[in-house]
């Protein structure tokens, strides 16, 4: 098998299966592959995929493929990657103006890989990257296809890990943040994932940034185009559907730890986030 050429000569799927690990691991290899796409059937839509959380990162080897991302529009070219999240209002497909869409892809789980993922596509400003042949994270998802039939569950982790890892230091070294913005967001956010049980309403995250309310409303919703209400909402409810991924508390437990004394309320805020109830989320119990 040739690895990431310009053509695809045959597909190839790799999907990583091992025993239940006694110690949780937060980045981890799915599985990884190559495809050759030559018929417009194909079609993936990330809101029908499943439950579970990952992400995707699909190198574009030749051809063109395309990809509709909030309300946006991509073509997919030679040297062109996309970082996807499952489940997520995506589709990407082989367009009616191409042949043929070569691809190699690495799908990844894990709270850490989603977090790093979420780092990524904010820093790029969207889901699309380029690679060069020889940049560091080409080389890391080459030898993870290489490495993928011979990996235990740790090294396949380490991978995980080393391929977010890399396309974030890349991705910090062609998008650094414009001198003179805000880290307004950074604080906040800090602040959260610290209280997340506490009451995290805008008089108290004003306070801890040292502005007025009206003032730190006003430069939080310009730095990140949604209320501070709205951002916490999110925020707790991306933290409960990853405890619910990566752990076994109950709901009502995962309620508590993220600001919600009425799991009932919880529920029903979870349900509009994501579109469906914490339990549709939770991961099959080995057998």
């Amino acid at each position: 098998m040739t690895i990431f050429s310009e053509k695809v000569p045959e597909e190839l799927f790799y999907y990583a299966d091992f025993p239940e690990r006694p110690v949780p691991l937060h980045a981890m290899i799915v599985n990884c592959g190559v495809e050759h796409v030559t018929s417009h059937d194909y079609c993936w839509d990330g809101m029908n995929r499943g439950n579970r959380e990952m992400v995707i990162w699909q190198y574009t080897c030749s051809g063109t493929g395309e990809l509709k991302f909030n309300g946006e529009k991509y073509k997919l070219h030679p040297g062109e990657a996309m970082l996807l999240i499952v489940p997520e209002h995506h589709c990407y497909s082989l367009p009616a103006d191409s042949s043929m869409w070569n691809v190699a892809f690495v799908s990844m789980n894990g709270w850490e890989i989603i977090r790093l993922a979420r780092e990524c596509r904010r820093l790029n400003n969207g889901p699309i990257f380029r690679h060069p042949a020889d940049s560091p994270v080409f080389r890391t998802a080459r030898k993870i296809h290489r490495e993928c039939r011979k990996m235990d569950a740790c090294k396949a982790s380490a991978l995980a890990y080393e391929l977010m890892m890399r396309l974030l230091e890349e991705t910090c070294s062609h998008h650094r943040q414009p001198e003179g913005s805000h880290p307004i967001e950074q604080e906040v956010r800090q602040y959260c994932l610290d209280h997340l049980e506490e009451v995290l309403d805008v008089e108290t995250l004003a306070q801890v940034t040292g502005y007025s309310r009206w003032h730190f409303s006003r430069i939080f919703e310009d730095a990140t185009g949604v209320t501070p209400g709205k951002y916490v909402t999110h925020l707790r409810m991306r933290t409960a559907l990853q405890m619910l991924q990566n752990t076994r508390w109950r709901i009502k437990e995962i309620a508590a730890r993220c600001g919600y004394n009425d799991p009932s309320y919880f529920c029903k805020v979870f349900r509009s986030v994501h579109g469906k109830s914490p339990g549709d989320f939770r991961p099959p119990r080995p057998v």
